[in-house]
């Protein structure tokens, strides 16, 4: 980038940039070292005015406001994690004069730092402060995991902590990662395998574990099985970060084209049965929720088996539409009732919303006996 050639006599114009510093188009001529010298006035950044010379303004002898008193850090003024606290010395430093600023940091410990490098924003957390700082004391937390107190040294000198995970497995990590974030889960702990029985989502653990290679990589599987009954292994990474949670996904659980167009079949044939009939012979309960969500008019024809149990039956079309759509599994309930239940079984929703059972299988017997009579 080349340098910048003013005119002899060139005044800045407002809005013209000097570094951080904008030009407003105010200039004068005023006294300095005896004799008179034009001025202009910058703002910076921190909304800051002053005048400096314009000659040294094209110099680039300023281009920040850096040392300026009016743009030190105030109490409070926040840079990453550490907090300032208005305080600002001058000291020797290389052979110079440097301002520091005071700031605490997060763990309490209080430190003067270079405001020149507050400001540029090189530093900014504490990581590298002295082993008052370095090492965390007990029950600090990052992330998941929790410290015990307990630190040691590599011989590289890299500091390792002791950390413990919410399953209670217990490891020393780089202490570096922990201040960093870099290590914030137990994901990649072998000790923290899932076991038998772990939920995640909809899907349930069985045991059984495997490593695969996938993208160059060693990594662990573990077997889960979904509500369909279908078994299959997936990343334990992704089952531990909460990625994997249901069988949306599998080509094994989602409708084929085939199945979708039967699926879309069975629900434009559904018959156009009189709502206000269904909602008498139920005493106007909803056979979702048993009124215990909404108490509201009934408005929505229900399938009390879903089409989708129908639709991956291996049985003809015209079967599967004539079992959908009998007399014997078609109900009223609110339309939020059937849109929250969507393709997942009455009992399955009943497990999620215990208290609707009852009423909602009353009303169903209701119903059935209403039928019978007529």
């Amino acid at each position: 980038m080349g340098v910048r050639v003013f005119p002899r006599g060139y005044v800045p114009k407002r809005g013209e940039k000097f570094g951080s510093l904008s030009a407003t188009g105010k200039n004068r001529l005023q006294p300095h070292d005896g004799q008179k010298a034009r001025f202009s006035e910058v703002l910076c950044a921190h909304g800051s005015k002053r005048n400096v010379l314009t000659c040294a303004l094209k110099r680039g002898e300023f281009s920040s406001c850096r040392t300026w008193s009016e743009c030190l850090p105030k109490c409070d003024d926040t840079f990453g994690e550490l907090t300032a606290t208005g305080r600002n010395e001058l000291r020797r430093h290389n052979g110079g004069r440097q301002r520091f600023s005071e700031v605490p940091c997060s763990h309490g410990v209080v430190k003067f730092v270079s405001t020149r490098s507050l400001k540029k924003g090189r530093i900014t957390t504490c990581r590298r402060w002295a082993a008052n700082c370095l090492l965390p004391e007990r029950n600090i937390r990052f992330g998941e995991l929790t410290t015990t107190g307990k630190h040691k040294l590599r011989k590289n000198n890299q500091w390792l902590s002791e950390v413990r995970c919410p399953h209670g497995s217990v490891k020393f990590v780089l202490l570096n990662n922990l201040k960093r974030k870099l290590s914030t889960t137990c994901v990649k702990w072998i000790e923290c395998e899932p076991q038998n029985g772990d939920k995640f989502g909809q899907l349930l653990v069985t045991g059984k574990r495997e490593t695969r290679r996938t993208y160059g990589f060693n990594r662990g599987f573990s077997e889960v099985q979904c509500p369909h009954g279908r078994k299959k292994f997936i990343c334990t990474a992704l089952l531990k970060r909460g990625r994997s949670t249901s069988c949306k996904q599998w080509q094994e659980c989602v409708l084929t084209k085939h199945q979708h167009s039967h699926r879309r079949y069975i629900r434009e044939h559904t018959p156009k049965l009189d709502i206000t009939t269904l909602s008498e012979q139920q005493n106007k309960v909803c056979v979702v929720c048993g009124n215990m969500r909404s108490k509201g008019v009934l408005n929505s024809i229900e399938h009390l088996i879903p089409i989708v149990a129908f639709v991956r039956a291996k049985w003809s079309l015209k079967e599967k539409n004539a079992r959908a759509n009998s007399v014997t599994n078609l109900f009223a309930s609110h339309r939020g009732c059937n849109n929250s239940k969507n393709g997942h079984s009455i009992i399955a929703w009943w497990k999620n919303h215990p208290g609707c059972e009852a009423p909602a299988r009353a009303a169903i017997e209701r119903a059935r006996q209403a039928r019978q009579v007529a």
